[in-house]
């Protein structure tokens, strides 16, 4: 497992797994008020990719996040899992591609975007998929933007936690919940994220 904190306004990467190899990625993107960031990821036969992505924006950020996974070998696999939280007047514009080449037959892809907003805030979460071989595996996404509910707020409400609470409450449930149905270190990956969710209550 790989935790990688960005916090600068530009951040460029790329990365290439080599045959058979096997990566854990956490990415945490802070407020640094306006940010790029470009990721890009190569895999070869046999390679498998899990990716989480993860960020948080209040008052005026601004984020806009380009991921590209291109699949270059047989039998490589990919999950690319996106949180994000956007409170205030911040907004985030994530754009993600997901490349099977000719050669890579038997892969498997699978990209989610899902985004939990407060007040103003707002995001746009953009899937691309460009397969160029018949045989594979499984090519899917699926995308979420949704605001907290009166009725959950009412709930947390009717326990005595006040507006402010629930609403980080609920956001740290969100950042932290592709994690839950994991096997290995679940509690090291929660530590990790842990700065993430304290900033959202400040």
């Amino acid at each position: 497992m790989e935790i990688i904190k960005i916090r600068q306004k530009k951040f460029q990467k790329k990365i290439r797994l080599a045959e058979g190899e096997n990566r854990f990625l956490i990415w945490l993107l802070y407020r640094p008020e306006t940010a790029l960031c470009d990721l890009s990821f190569e895999l070869a036969e046999g390679a498998k990719l899990n990716n989480f992505f993860l960020l948080a924006g209040k008052n005026k950020d601004k984020f806009r996040v380009n991921l590209a996974v291109n699949h270059c070998g047989r039998g490589s696999c990919s999950r690319t899992i996106i949180r994000a939280v956007l409170n205030d007047a911040s907004s985030a514009e994530i754009t993600g591609l997901v490349k099977i080449a000719r050669s890579a037959e038997f892969s498997d892809a699978w990209f989610e975007g899902r985004a939990l907003l407060f007040r103003d805030g707002s995001a746009k979460i953009k899937p691309n998929f460009e397969i160029l071989t018949k045989e594979i595996q499984g090519a899917r996404h699926g995308v979420t933007v949704s605001k907290i509910s009166g009725e959950e707020l009412f709930y947390l409400a009717s326990r005595g936690i006040d507006l402010k609470k629930s609403e980080f409450l609920k956001a740290v449930s969100f950042l932290q919940s592709p994690f839950f149905c994991l096997t290995g270190a679940p509690e090291q990956i929660l530590k990790a994220i842990k700065p993430l969710c304290l900033m959202l209550k400040k």
